[in-house]
């Protein structure tokens, strides 16, 4: 298991009290926003709103601008919520007809 360093603690700290800001502020329910890791709760609805999943984007890019704002630099930490925040966004277009048109086949 890796350890951080001093200064990666401070960023990593900023990345994820910037996403748990952002989830209490759109009211996306979460277990537990560590250090380390989060457990922001997936699919906690039967029916979810596409105002819902955009939220649930904006946490998971929340730690990705916190990054830019402060050290005007993006880090490697950020790799699992983007791939989360592109899984939701293809759902959405992909599944749920949520984009801004729908393809003609």
């Amino acid at each position: 298991m890796l350890s951080f360093s001093d200064d990666e603690k401070k960023i990593q700290a900023y990345y994820q009290a910037a996403k748990a800001l952002c989830a209490y502020w759109f009211e996306i329910e979460f277990d537990k926003i560590s250090i380390v890791n989060d457990r922001i709760k997936d699919m906690d609805r039967e029916i979810e709103s596409k105002t819902q999943m955009q939220s649930k984007i904006k946490v998971y890019l929340a730690g990705m601008v916190a990054m830019k704002l402060k050290y005007n630099e993006k880090f490697t930490n950020a790799t699992e919520d983007i791939n989360r925040a592109t899984q939701i966004a293809k759902e959405m277009v992909e599944l749920y007809a949520m984009g801004g048109k729908i393809a003609s086949v």
